[in-house]
């Protein structure tokens, strides 16, 4: 599940936002993953926080998101929904 605060800002020559991003099933193409994963992408987004429980974690490079984890993230829309679905980040800004 993907939700989205506030409105755009101008970051980086592209609109940004911050999202939540609730890692709900173990098969989330985010579970497993490192933050250090993300940024080796185009346009990466920011991991603020990661929610485990009741629990905030630091979003550390070698931290492992794992399933049940909200995580909240600043960056380009396009490509945080493409990390929902194929956890790749890769898509280009429209």
């Amino acid at each position: 599940r993907l939700l989205r605060f506030g409105k755009a800002i101008s970051v980086r020559g592209g609109e940004e936002r911050m999202f939540a991003v609730e890692l709900d099933q173990p098969e989330h193409p985010l579970v497993g993953r490192s933050v250090q994963s993300l940024l080796h992408r185009p346009q990466p987004p920011t991991v603020v926080a990661i929610i485990r429980g009741e629990h905030v974690v630091p979003p550390v490079a070698d931290q492992v998101f794992q399933k049940g984890d909200l995580v909240i993230l600043v960056g380009n829309h396009a490509v945080v929904s493409d990390l929902m679905t194929s956890g790749d980040g890769s898509a280009s800004q429209p």
